[in-house]
């Protein structure tokens, strides 16, 4: 007798396993650390940690013990004696692999980061910290908007009496009515401003002014930011990372009174009805930067006809990452973007992360064909990149062995993640 067949499950590609494993543990969820008084988890949000896939088969747990980035990250919730040779389990697990560890503890006096998403009744612990408690606090997130805002906006205040306190991110609904007075401005290097009636353009304005050392910034453009009198530029040295959401507003308004030479990387999520590649050109030549990252998310009001002249402006030909994640293009793009071996230069040469919106092409014009031509052209510095293809597309190239060989295996999902000849593609289907 021949040996027993495996079930199905157990014969998925160890590489697959663990891509699923890793999805698994990136799940989560919004619970309160109360509920449990010696949680030892992923992190404060993960719904489950790895040794639970030790339960379902030998197989499993073969697989989970022996991949060291399932336990790349470990929380511990006021650690306990008992806990030590579970940890020190967890550790061995985790080798050589770069480990993140957090650790939540009632001693808020040796708080660096806090990350809270607390629903339901307050949690006690966070209720009575004193100002000043927190002096090495240097990071603080906090989502308690089921909570009392007047307990809320005390909690912020003994967070905010932190002195070297850098990052915040609150929740809008404090924000919502008025900006506390509390909050130091001068020494936040990370602000993410949530949309909110009491963000005039004024007080955005004041803002700025106050934030010297900022490196990161986050808002939203909204009608309550507008105004029709002139406005003094800010300078804004430090500032590497930008990203705004316009929603009834243009999303370049609130940019051009700022004067922003570090900056780096741009994110526009667009609601209205504006094309960004006719505004994008003349906000660079006013920041006076080199963008390295452009991210253009629900950016449905742009055509291509405006994008490819877009492509050849000389202040973005510095771009290590492209994101277009939403509109339509077709092979005229993917041409464009197509190296030419005889030629120096071309569009976009430093590329390192592309990432297209839905892809059309006609019937005459294989898709594997024009992607395997533009990524063979840029397989010296191409890491990653990620197309979305109608499905009546997929199947119709199935047969095509160059879409073969870029996918190494059937199209059997809507969406497959994959690494080919070092570069980490992503084909969507819908």
């Amino acid at each position: 007798m021949g040996l027993p067949v495996p079930p199905p499950v157990n014969r998925i590609p160890v590489e697959l396993l663990i891509e699923i494993l890793m999805l698994c543990l990136n799940e989560t969820w919004h619970r309160s650390w109360a509920i449990s008084s010696a949680s030892f988890a992923l992190n404060a949000t993960a719904e489950y940690n790895p040794f639970i896939f030790g339960q379902v088969c030998s197989h499993w747990r073969n697989v989970a013990s022996t991949t060291p980035a399932l336990w790349a990250t470990v929380t511990l919730y006021e650690p306990k004696m008992s806990q030590v040779p579970l940890y020190e389990l967890w550790l061995e697990r985790a080798s050589e692999c770069p480990l993140t560890l957090a650790s939540f503890t009632r001693r808020p006096q040796t708080w660096k980061r806090v990350d809270f998403w607390l629903q339901g009744a307050a949690f006690a612990p966070l209720l009575y910290l004193p100002v000043g408690g927190v002096p090495i606090l240097e990071s603080a997130t906090l989502d308690l908007r089921d909570w009392n805002h007047e307990e809320v906006d005390e909690i912020w205040r003994a967070l905010h009496s932190s002195p070297v306190l850098q990052r915040v991110v609150w929740d809008p609904g404090y924000l919502a009515n008025e900006l506390p007075d509390h909050i130091p401005w001068a020494q936040l290097t990370h602000v993410r401003l949530p949309e909110a009636p009491s963000l005039t353009q004024d007080t955005f304005l004041a803002i700025l002014h106050s934030c010297r050392h900022l490196q990161e910034l986050c808002f939203d453009s909204t009608m309550s930011m507008y105004t029709s009198r002139p406005v003094e530029p800010v300078m804004l040295p430090h500032l590497r990372m930008l990203r705004t959401r316009a929603f009834d507003l243009s999303p370049d308004f609130n940019l051009h009174y700022m004067i922003l030479p570090s900056l780096v990387s741009l994110e526009f999520t667009i609601f209205v009805n504006r094309d960004p590649f006719q505004f994008i050109p003349a906000l660079l030549t006013r920041f006076s930067c080199k963008l390295q990252e452009l991210t253009l998310r629900h950016g449905s009001w742009w055509i291509e006809e405006t994008l490819l002249p877009f492509l050849a402006v000389p202040l973005i030909q510095d771009l290590r990452k492209l994101d277009l994640s939403s509109g339509n293009v077709t092979d005229k793009t993917i041409r464009a973007l197509t190296l030419d071996p005889t030629k120096e230069g071309g569009l976009l040469p430093h590329l390192r992360e592309l990432v297209l919106p839905m892809f059309h092409t006609s019937v005459k014009i294989s898709a594997a064909s024009t992607m395997a031509e533009m990524l063979g052209s840029r397989e010296s510095t191409l890491r990653t990149f990620e197309v979305t293809i109608p499905y009546k597309d997929i199947k119709r190239h199935t047969t095509d062995y160059k879409f073969k060989e870029i996918m190494r295996r059937p199209w059997q999902l809507c969406r497959r993640s994959f690494s080919v000849d070092g570069v980490q593609l992503g084909l969507y289907a819908c």
